[in-house]
């Protein structure tokens, strides 16, 4: 609890001065660069420093480890469509986690290369300069991290003055991704959406028509927000337009196909365009319906049609009745 209050304390303005006095006294009485200390007095020569890189990770601590990792394996069998997930990198331990809480035991004081004890299972999501990973950690941590590889994505000051804001911005995505994992994982329609999203709808003052759920254009622009969705920053038109002309092939899908599709789910409240800026941010609600459309046609009804194509009807033969 001592280290979780003092990463708290790094969210506010009075961490700057103890940052920076730690640094301070690693250059100065460590290194010394470019002159010696009393060359330093006499000339008022400073160093400022820059933050280019920042990590910041959240633990989840499970009770029982096989519950954590049996939880974790599923999730990116459910979401590699949803998230766009590439590779997936998984080490592989030489036992499995207990299913009960193992006893303590003392700490062994020694250093080895070895493989590891537990199997782990990571999840890295790149979004340019800023990614999010996910991976087990030893018996009962999940833990989640938010790595920026280049701090000048947050498009602020990289000095250490603004080091809280990145911090906090940092944290802002791990929230980010967590919530639209969520709303992935766990999505749900119920009966009058369908026929609420095919309806008409008004933006400010102007009448724009429902949503057609059988065109593919549709199904490919819902599945292209969902894989958008998590980016920490939002999207733009054009993202939406490239990521939706690379899901139909054969087809040209330009920018203003994609303006017009934004205009019609921001009617129906499934997206958000964020004020003053032409980013765009799908609503947690919109993300489960579009999900439950999705996972509703592609798991539900499309399996369901092409079984029923193939039913024999009639009377079984004798022998199949007495074999069974």
């Amino acid at each position: 609890r001592s280290f979780e209050r003092l990463a708290d304390t790094l969210c506010h303005q009075d961490a700057v001065g103890r940052l920076e006095k730690a640094c301070d006294r690693w250059i100065y009485f460590c290194l010394c660069f470019a002159l010696d200390f009393d060359a330093q007095q006499k000339s008022g020569f400073i160093y400022s420093y820059s933050i280019f890189q920042a990590e910041y990770s959240r633990n989840l601590i499970f009770e029982r480890g096989a519950v954590m990792q049996r939880l974790f394996d599923e999730i990116p069998d459910r979401n590699r469509s949803k998230l766009d997930l590439t590779r997936l990198k998984v080490v592989f331990g030489k036992k499995s986690r207990p299913t009960c809480r193992a006893g303590s035991k003392p700490p062994r004081l020694q250093v080895d290369l070895k493989t590891p004890v537990y199997p782990s299972t990571i999840l890295n999501v790149h979004f340019g300069p800023l990614a999010i990973k996910m991976y087990t950690k030893g018996e009962n941590v999940l833990r989640i991290e938010a790595v920026a590889h280049n701090t000048k994505a947050f498009k602020c000051p990289r000095s250490i003055f603004n080091f809280p804001l990145i911090v906090s911005q940092l944290g802002d995505m791990v929230d980010r991704f967590l919530k639209h994992l969520h709303c992935t994982d766990i999505s749900l329609i119920d009966n009058s959406t369908l026929e609420e999203l095919s309806q008409p709808a008004v933006l400010g003052k102007v009448r724009l028509g429902g949503l057609d759920l059988n065109k593919l254009r549709v199904q490919s622009v819902f599945q292209a927000i969902i894989q958008l969705g998590a980016r920490p920053r939002g999207f733009k038109v054009s993202d939406l337009a490239q990521r939706v002309d690379r899901l139909l092939p054969g087809t040209t899908y330009t920018v203003r196909m994609a303006a017009y599709d934004l205009r019609k789910l921001r009617a129906k409240n499934l997206v958000t365009k964020l004020i003053k800026s032409r980013i765009y941010v799908p609503q947690p609600k919109g993300l489960r319906i579009m999900v439950g459309h999705l996972t509703l046609r592609e798991k539900v009804l499309k399996p369901l049609l092409d079984h029923f194509g193939h039913l024999k009807h009639g009377r079984k033969s004798g022998r199949s009745r007495l074999e069974k």
